[in-house]
């Protein structure tokens, strides 16, 4: 049930989380 949710949500959720996380990686560790 729970990988359910997860294959119809985190598709939605991810790419923007990924960019900001990636944005956020470059600028800690340049």
């Amino acid at each position: 049930m729970f990988n359910e949710w997860k294959n119809a949500h985190l598709p939605n959720i991810f790419p923007q989380n990924i960019k900001k996380s990636i944005h956020y990686d470059v600028k800690v560790r340049p």
